[in-house]
């Protein structure tokens, strides 16, 4: 990876991969435009305050997604642009799924089946697995 013209090389400890992940160049891209393509350096908090509320207000991203473009911004400023961003005051988080999944126990699993006949057997038991082996 070239370093950006100004960075900052990385700390020889820091063990990084030398790539980066395929969600972070998309979200930098997707943070600039956002900012009618302005540069990053020319930016602060309250611009990423702005993009990180977008995504949960406007967008109605998930919780993960929006975490995600966070920390890409986050490493962007850090790691490519060498500075630390303060507090982003006022900032919407997107709200976490409040759906819990049901796992049933192995026995659960035998009960069910045992009321289950013909092809909704064979299609629940292969849908199970190895649950109730």
């Amino acid at each position: 990876m070239i370093p950006a013209q100004g960075a900052p090389e990385p700390h020889p400890r820091e063990h990084r991969g030398t790539r980066l992940s395929p969600r972070k160049p998309r979200s930098f891209s997707t943070f600039i435009v956002f900012h009618h393509t302005r540069h990053p350096a020319e930016m602060g908090e309250a611009e990423v305050t702005a993009f990180l509320s977008h995504l949960a207000q406007t967008r109605r991203v998930s919780a993960s997604t929006q975490n995600q473009a966070f920390c890409a911004v986050l490493f962007l400023y850090r790691h490519v642009l060498g500075r630390r961003l303060g507090q982003l005051e006022g900032l919407v988080w997107a709200k976490r799924s409040e759906h819990v999944p049901v796992v049933l126990t192995r026995d659960e699993v035998v009960e069910v089946l045992a009321h289950l006949s013909g092809p909704s057997w064979l299609a629940s038991r292969c849908y199970m697995g190895r649950a109730c082996d």
